[in-house]
């Protein structure tokens, strides 16, 4: 479970999909139930942009996927082959992926109103960090 980065939404995030809800009116805004199941999900602010850690049953969640539900389509995939994703931060601009003995932190960016590849900004060694504990501000 996270908010996104206004608190306006909270996203419950679960093996077999997530859900939506605002903070504000306590309702479900948006419910997927994904085939993949899946590790850590977030959702940027009002958008239509969903991010989340896609893995199977049997194998960890070593892709990350960024997904546009406006156009109902991946818009982009990272494979970290050897790495389980822990945690994914998310900011207007930014997106940081936390493994377990590093951090990643992408570059979002848009092209008109699609999203394109994330771009690789820096990695950074961390200590042992199982819980994916990370900030972004």
């Amino acid at each position: 479970m996270q908010f996104n980065e206004d608190s306006r939404y909270i996203n419950l995030g679960t093996t077999h999909g997530f859900r939506i809800l605002s903070s504000i009116h306590d309702k479900p805004v948006e419910k997927d139930e994904l085939r993949e199941t899946g590790g850590a999900k977030f959702v940027l602010s009002t958008s239509n942009l969903v991010v989340y850690a896609r893995g199977h049953e049997s194998c960890p969640s070593k892709e990350l996927i960024v997904y546009d539900d406006d156009h109902n389509r991946e818009s982009s995939k990272i494979v970290f082959k050897d790495k389980e994703i822990r945690g994914i931060r998310l900011t207007k601009k930014c997106l940081l992926v936390i493994l377990e003995n590093s951090s990643y932190l992408f570059s979002l960016n848009k092209s008109g109103d699609i999203y394109r590849e994330p771009y690789l900004l820096k990695k950074f060694a961390t200590a042992s960090n199982p819980a994916g504990v990370g900030c972004l501000c």
